[in-house]
This record gives C-alpha cells, structure tokens and sequence, in this order.
C-alpha cells in the first residue's frame, strides 16, 4: 500500500489489530474478512439507528438477526420510543441468547448448550448493569424468553419491546384510519419447548388493540404453526378479507413476512 494511501474506515474497522495471517485464517473459513460484529455496527449505523447517551435507564438489546433482517422494523421501533420520550442506549456488543445454540444442540436439555447459554444470559446483564440500566428492552422474541429463562434477577426488568411500549401509552388516545386486521399471536410450541413456564403478556399485547379507534380485529387461527403452515395463516387471511396481518411475535412476522403476497401486508 503507497504510504500516502490511508485505509478505508470500514476497513479500519473490519482489520480490529488482526496480523495479515489471521486476516487469511479468517478468510478461509468464512470467505471474507468482515467480522459479524462489525456488520452489525455498520447495519446499525446506515439504519439510522443511534444510541442516543451512552447510559440510560433502558438498554435495547437488538439480537443476532433483528438488525440484518428487520432493520426498517428496528428503526421504527426506536422512533417510537424518540416520540414516547423512552430514553434508551444499547450495547455495541451483545451476546447471542444462545436459543439458536440449543436448537441446534442434539437431543433435550443438551448440558454444553444450557451452559453456554446461561454464561451468555450473565454476560449480557453484566454489560446491561455497566450502562447503569434498570431495564433491558429484547426485540427479539426469543431473546426475551432465554434472556427471562437463564437470569431471573431483581435489580434488572426485562421486557420484550411491545411492554415498553404499552406501558407508555395506557392513558394515550389512539386512532387509525378505518381497516380490518388479522390478528395472529401464534401458537407458541417453540416456546413452551424451549423455554417452559416462561410466559410473556400476550393477553395485554392483544388487548391493546381493542384501545385503538377505528380498528377492527379478527382473530386468526394461533393454533396454526407459522413455522409448518404458514401458507395457512396467509390462505385465512385472505379468505376473511383483512387489510393486513398483524403479530406480536417477531418470529411470526418474519415467517409470514416473507410469503404474504402484495396487498396483504405483515406488521409488527
């Protein structure tokens, strides 16, 4: 490189003080250099998705996939929060909640997998504490329940997005134009398999729609897996003539997202 030539910033950012023979052992085995951590930082900035402070009383915890799959979902998501006057910050660096980990793990409660999933859940909440937050704010539905599974403590509430988020607008006047959506919540068998007895408020995420003037809501059968049928759920939808489909499970979204044809749009 000609001394009057400076490296890219991404670059800088991708080298992280690696020598030129773990850049190549890097390559190998991923097949380029780019470290997740540092795509994560970069999908984060180009969302437009900023901290805000560097410690607040709430630490938004993003999850492995949510900023490359749902970066436009993230950054509405925040500027609700900008207009609720929710102050947040997040961590640049996370841990994965270790529910893929176990997924992949061969057999039930696999020791090796509930092990590192619980050091994860500890390192998390340890990063949580150093931000000086009382709460730590999962859009990851499945962050959420390892996160409640693996760390059950006092000083720290952890709360998926759509609790926040209620919480600040239960005395709010809330009004749409006229439509019809279809409500599907899910059947929650992953769940109850991975995570038994940990349960979120779904009764008051449904609730809250009734609170909402000029919506009306049908009710889709949750009985249907989204992750084994969800040309179902979508067939339903259409069948009852909806404007749109509306989940409370980030999983579910992304399911249903990814088949629903145009002009039956999934919202979160």
């Amino acid at each position: 490189m000609p001394l009057n030539m400076k490296k890219d910033s991404l670059v800088n950012d991708v080298l992280s003080g690696r020598n030129t023979q773990e850049l190549i052992e890097y390559i190998k085995r991923y097949g380029n250099i780019a470290e997740a951590s540092t795509l994560r930082k970069r999908s984060l900035r180009k969302g437009g998705i900023k901290k805000g402070s560097e410690k607040a009383e709430n630490v938004i915890f993003f999850g492995c996939m949510p900023p490359f799959t749902r970066p436009i979902e993230l950054r509405s998501a925040l500027n609700l929060l900008d207009e609720l006057d929710i102050p947040y910050t997040y961590m640049d660096e996370e841990y994965c909640c270790g529910s893929p980990v176990e997924e992949n793990a061969e057999g039930e409660n696999n020791p090796t997998a509930v092990a590192a999933s619980r050091e994860f859940a500890t390192l998390n909440m340890s990063r949580v504490k150093e931000l000086g937050a009382k709460n730590i704010v999962y859009c990851c539905i499945w962050c959420a329940y390892m996160g409640k599974k693996y760390h059950d403590v006092s000083d720290i509430s952890q709360k998926y997005l759509l609790d926040i988020v209620l919480e600040n607008v239960i005395d709010k006047p809330l009004q749409v134009s006229p439509q019809t959506i279809g409500y599907y919540e899910g059947c929650h068998s992953r769940n109850r398999h991975f995570a038994p007895g940990i349960e979120l408020d779904w009764k008051s995420y449904r609730n809250a729609l009734d609170r909402i003037k000029g919506l009306k809501v049908i009710e889709l059968n949750s009985k249907v897996c989204c992750a084994v049928r969800p040309q179902r759920v979508i067939a339903q939808a259409r069948e009852l003539g909806v404007d749109s489909i509306v989940c409370s499970c980030t999983n579910c979204y992304v399911r249903l997202s990814n088949i629903s044809p145009a002009g039956l749009p999934v919202r979160e």
